[in-house]
């Protein structure tokens, strides 16, 4: 079973089993019994990294007087 994500808005992503390529770049994916149709997202896809969450670093914890 070959799983693929593809971006179906600019915010909403979906991972699913992958059911077939279209003539149009689209790609179909089902999860569960929905199909869904979007843009496959690809391994160093550039512009989905955007919304990648990245770890802060905690903030210091105040000195004691």
């Amino acid at each position: 079973m070959l799983y693929q994500t593809i971006r179906v808005s600019s915010c909403v992503s979906i991972q699913g089993e992958f059911v077939e390529s279209l003539a149009n770049g689209d790609v179909l994916v089902r999860d569960g019994r929905k199909l869904y149709r979007g843009q496959p997202i690809r391994r160093g896809d550039r512009s989905f990294s955007a919304g990648i969450v990245r770890p802060i670093q905690p903030a210091s914890a105040p000195e004691a007087v």
